[in-house]
């Protein structure tokens, strides 16, 4: 159970108002509606909006009659709170309200709502979002203090929020004992997680190889791996600086012997992989890999990834959903702070990569606008800085080239 990307939802906001102004002159305010509204805000981006819906929910009394009786009951519930908080855990200000007022709220009423392990998850994604160790904290004492045994899934979300907080060697002590002492192994988004934040350190790239060889190493024994990517690492492989320094993320003993002691058999290489090019979380860890070298300097190993990557959209060997143009969006995102026209030529050519494979034109759709707008704004400001004039009118010669010159007039817009 994780919060839904945005991009997964299309309706559109004014239509989800419409609904709630037709449902309440019908049958009145029933706030239990106001997951659902938040959802659809937030998915267009209105995030003020959608915050404001939140604020107005929880004032609300939440009484309705029973059914069959003319008793009234509360309607707020342990259903409605997990989904009002895991819609609240898509977006910063949301995952901040629900730590300082909806939490509260739920342990006020301890007596009605019970702190389940659905609703602590919803919880423990918003502290991840807030970097809120000292919250998530408490919500797995009051698990255990509840005689709730927590599931490797919410130490593993605590892990995060561990690591988001800035306390790492918490998070690589909750890592080693999710990944070598159980069956389990940690989720692959948990990997993401370690490489994007070792990327912005800043300072090396070791960190993030280091994370991303653990993934490597743990996949293949398991057999996870999309051999494509396999063979790649291993052409590349990590820098020297990486191979000099010890690996936090691999256990002091072989890693065949660790997973065998807690009975994980070794699995044939590929069995369980991407036939075709790589796994959606695979593309994940690649691109925030790609961002560590981007952002400690490594150009020539961020530019062998590139062009790798880039190679793969032209051919439509990846099929780039909203959510993969995201991701890509973050690292387009790295490549502006830097003031030089190579980066953003880099830029543009992902720009033109994607047009081609969602289909020539298809980047007006809202739903690629909400994906790339954080690359159109950076866009803008990256020309704001280095002389305007000339900037603007290089990068619209350099996309009408590449027959993708209306990307440059939907960047203005956005910008306007």
């Amino acid at each position: 159970m994780r919060p839904m990307c945005a991009m997964h939802w299309r309706p559109t906001f004014a239509l989800s108002e419409q609904m709630a102004q037709r449902a309440h002159a019908e049958w009145g305010i029933d706030h239990r509606m106001a997951p659902l509204r938040v959802l659809l805000a937030v998915t267009q981006g209105w995030n003020r909006q959608a915050l404001e819906i939140a604020k107005q929910s929880l004032l609300a009394p939440h009484l309705r009659i029973a059914p069959n009786t003319l008793a009234l009951e509360g309607t707020r519930t342990s259903k409605y709170f997990e989904q009002l908080v895991l819609v609240l855990s898509m977006f910063k200000p949301g995952a901040d309200l629900a730590i300082s007022k909806v939490h509260a709220l739920v342990q006020s009423q301890f007596r009605k709502i019970k702190m389940t392990e659905r609703l602590a998850i919803a919880f423990l994604y918003c502290c991840i979002r807030s970097r809120n160790e000292a919250t998530a904290r408490d919500i797995l004492m009051l698990l255990e203090k509840q005689g709730t045994v927590a599931s490797p899934r919410v130490h593993e979300l605590y892990m995060r929020a561990c690591l988001r907080s800035g306390l790492v060697p918490r998070a690589i002590e909750i890592f080693h004992r999710l990944a070598y002492e159980t069956r389990r192994s940690v989720g692959e988004p948990s990997y993401v997680y370690f490489i994007d934040y070792m990327a912005d350190q800043r300072e090396s790239c070791v960190g993030a190889e280091h994370a991303f060889d653990a993934w490597m190493q743990n996949s293949q024994y398991r057999g996870r791996a999309t051999q494509k990517l396999v063979e790649r690492w291993k052409q590349v492989g990590m820098s020297r600086e990486s191979r000099n320094e010890h690996n936090v993320f691999m256990p002091k003993s072989p890693l065949s012997d660790v997973l065998q002691k807690v009975g994980v058999k070794k699995e044939e290489p590929g069995k369980y992989s991407s036939k075709r090019w790589l796994r959606d979380w695979e593309f994940h860890m690649v691109v925030s890999l790609v961002s560590a070298y981007v952002v400690s300097g490594r150009t020539n190993r961020a530019s062998d990834w590139e062009a790798w990557i880039l190679d793969a959209i032209r051919n439509k060997s990846l099929s780039m959903k909203p959510e993969l143009i995201s991701r890509v969006s973050g690292l387009l995102v790295r490549h502006l702070t830097f003031d030089s026209w190579d980066h953003a030529k880099c830029v543009l050519d992902f720009i033109i990569a994607i047009d081609h494979n969602t289909g020539h034109g298809n980047l007006g759709k809202q739903v690629y606008q909400l994906s790339l707008r954080h690359t159109f704004t950076s866009l803008h400001y990256f020309a704001q800085r280095n002389d305007p004039v000339k900037t603007r009118a290089q990068i619209r010669a350099y996309l009408q080239e590449h027959n993708a010159q209306y990307v440059s007039s939907f960047i203005e817009a956005q910008t306007a």
